[in-house]
């Protein structure tokens, strides 16, 4: 599925993922799972949900936007 010279990509990639991972857990421990999923996966799901390959959210929020979200 991937080359042999990607590995190190793939290797960086997956300690991102890892050290995501960690702190969403810490802060749903820290803060509150209601908290973390108020303060950011509401807003990332905003962001993320409605993208289809003629918007995004940077299209969305640009000056003179049509879709009255800027």
């Amino acid at each position: 599925m991937f080359s042999p010279n990607q590995w190190g990509q793939i290797v960086i990639s997956d300690i991102g993922v890892l050290f995501w991972t960690i702190g969403l857990y810490y802060s749903i421990s820290r803060f509150g799972l209601f908290e973390v999923f108020r303060t950011y996966l509401v807003p990332y799901l905003w962001c993320v949900a409605p993208v289809t390959p003629s918007q995004d959210c940077m299209l969305m929020s640009s000056p003179g936007s049509t879709t009255g979200l800027s």
